[in-house]
């Protein structure tokens, strides 16, 4: 029974030393933050560039390109043969249903 016990307490022991060990990185990170926070905020950059009126008048026309309406295909007209035949066809198949 003893060495139960003394397992447990064991375990214990380790388990409480390594929540000190994680709250210590933690607070080590957290210190880090204060570092590099500034630099991950949003706003106005430091290192933006300055957009040269060309530059604008690209972006806004390729964007009005990229969003224009495209042209949608058509039937295509048939040849004069292809009438004739589909004409032919609808002859022979009217004869058929009257004269059989």
């Amino acid at each position: 029974m003893a060495e139960i016990i003394a397992k447990s307490k064991m375990y214990r022991d380790e388990r409480a030393k390594d929540r000190l060990e994680m709250e210590a990185k933690t607070d080590k990170l957290d210190a880090a933050l204060d570092d590099i926070l500034p630099g991950l905020q949003k706003g106005p950059s430091r290192n933006a560039v300055v957009q040269s009126v060309a530059d604008k008048e690209y972006d806004k026309m390729f964007v009005e390109l990229a969003t224009e309406k495209r042209a949608i295909a058509t039937d295509r007209l048939k040849t004069p043969e292809e009438v004739n035949r589909r004409h032919l066809g609808f002859r022979s198949r009217c004869f058929l249903l009257f004269f059989c």
